[in-house]
């Protein structure tokens, strides 16, 4: 049986004033931009979410992550050899 690959991954995102992560979206990839403090959220159908004022913001990824980051890697790896 062939495993697919996870596409996306749930990106959490809270105001540091805030207790709890309220907000969060199925993406593919995320993105800090230092030259205006945002940060970029490519979802599923290609659409582009841009958060503002990303000092005064925090993010949580989950296991979801963690395995998208690992599987790219080896396929990274697999492709160089």
């Amino acid at each position: 049986m062939i495993q697919l690959l996870p596409e996306t991954y749930k990106f959490y995102w809270k105001h540091y004033k805030e207790m709890f992560f309220t907000k969060s979206l199925e993406v593919v990839e995320h993105k800090y931009n230092a030259k205006d403090d945002s940060m970029s959220l490519l979802l599923k159908n290609n659409d582009l979410c841009n958060l503002p004022n990303w000092t005064n913001y925090e993010c949580r990824l989950k296991a979801d992550w963690f395995h998208k980051i690992k599987t790219d890697i080896q396929n990274e790896i697999q492709q160089t050899r």
